[in-house]
């Protein structure tokens, strides 16, 4: 359970740097552990069933497992982050694109105009 605590954690502060939902990412990332080990379980219980009598094998199959769902779980979270990140920055360098020729067109205004009153 420490290593469930610390999965937690983890990803609840990761989260946070990132401003993304917190509670969710704390969910997914112990969720993402106990998945990790309950598809081990089923791949060795498929493939090698004389392999449940050894526990000791189990607990570090299932340890690993575990950890590279959990792995697999913040590779998502960190691209995730990028991809909004980066749209963010889109829609700012379009704003400012949008801000830059509407500036133009004020000046192109007022200097017809000053022609105009001429």
């Amino acid at each position: 359970m420490i290593i469930v605590a610390l999965i937690g954690y983890g990803f609840y502060s990761a989260a946070k740097r990132r401003a993304m939902n917190t509670i969710l990412w704390t969910i997914l990332g112990i969720g993402s552990y106990f998945f990790g080990q309950v598809i081990a379980g089923f791949i060795i219980g498929f493939t090698n069933p004389l392999m449940v009598n050894d526990e000791l094998s189990l607990t570090v199959i299932g340890l690993f497992s575990g950890l590279a769902g959990v792995f697999v779980t913040f590779l998502i979270m960190v691209s995730l982050d990028n991809q909004k990140n980066r749209l963010k920055n889109k829609i700012t360098e379009d704003e400012s694109l949008l801000d830059s020729s509407d500036k133009k067109a004020e000046s192109f205004e007022s200097r017809n105009k000053i022609h105009d009153d001429i």
